[in-house]
């Protein structure tokens, strides 16, 4: 029986998939840079945003945002697309990929920064270069940089890390050979247990309640960190329109407001950023915060 795999739209979800019987499938850089074309031709036509990229020589790693939840239709494409080009240049007949591509849901926040620092030290794991900026086939070299050619969302991995300097310390200091990934009845999940409670609350909505549209499941996610917001304010007597002070008062009541947006909604940091007392925030910021006041 074939494993689920969870995504939904504006998921983040970590996508791989590799030759078969261990076929070198990316054996030179035409091949490459074909795959590569195929990913941008189609990323805007099934609502994908890249957010990092790898690719080796029998296989291939994708970070993605499946913003319409066409994660499915956009891999079938591009993979399809790509063994019709393998057979032509190369020769032969059959698959090329082992089997359907394999995706990790991906809690955004710390959950995203380690999986997009593993897929861009892939080439370093496997001794194909020292320093993880000299392999040319990731999208690494992406960001923080001025070139036009790029297929990542380059500014959103930028607001996650902050600079260069920062994304290469993350990098340096990036000890796990394997992503700590959760098996679930769903799908494969990296990230907090909290998140795998919410993800499943929604795969059973999707699951029993067919009819219910997704425009439905939106306006219920509002409706619902409306009434969270408002509670908050009572308990606080305050209205989080006028909680934007720098003093530390503030900073805690805001503090303890993004945690209970995080643990009590569904809310990614990108939507808890456009809320006013966020708003000058920076998602690596949110992110960081929230860290710190769960330590405590």
């Amino acid at each position: 029986m074939r494993r689920s795999r969870l995504s939904f739209p504006n998921s983040y979800n970590h996508v791989m998939n590799k030759g078969l019987k261990g076929e070198i499938i990316f054996q030179n850089s035409d091949l490459k840079k074909k795959f590569l074309e195929l990913i941008n031709k189609n990323k805007n036509r099934y609502g994908i945003k890249v957010i990092a990229y790898c690719i080796m020589q029998n296989h291939f790693h994708l970070i993605v945002k499946n913003e319409k939840g066409n994660l499915s239709e956009f891999m079938k494409k591009i993979e399809g697309d790509f063994g019709l080009y393998y057979r032509k240049y190369i020769g032969g007949k059959g698959y090329v990929f082992i089997t359907r591509f394999k995706s990790t849901l991906i809690q955004e926040d710390v959950y995203l920064k380690t999986a997009i620092v593993y897929v861009l030290l892939n080439p370093v794991r496997a001794e194909y270069t020292k320093y993880i900026d000299e392999y040319p086939w990731s999208s690494y070299n992406e960001y923080f940089s001025n070139s036009n050619e790029r297929i990542t969302d380059n500014n959103f991995v930028e607001s996650i890390f902050g600079n260069i300097s920062q994304l290469n310390k993350y990098a340096d200091n990036f000890q796990n050979t394997k992503l700590q990934i959760k098996h679930t009845k769903f799908g494969d999940i990296l990230s907090e247990e909290q998140y795998i409670k919410i993800t499943e609350d929604l795969s059973n909505r999707r699951k029993y309640c067919g009819t219910l549209t997704l425009r439905r499941l939106k306006d219920k996610k509002k409706e619902n960190v409306g009434k969270i917001i408002r509670k908050f304010e009572r308990e606080y007597h305050i209205s989080i329109k006028n909680l934007t002070g720098k003093d530390d008062k503030s900073r805690e009541i805001r503090a303890n407001l993004l945690c209970v947006l995080r643990e009590q909604t569904f809310l990614t940091y990108l939507e808890i950023q456009r809320i006013k007392p966020f708003k000058k925030l920076k998602i690596s910021s949110l992110a960081n915060i929230y860290a710190r006041l769960k330590v405590r």
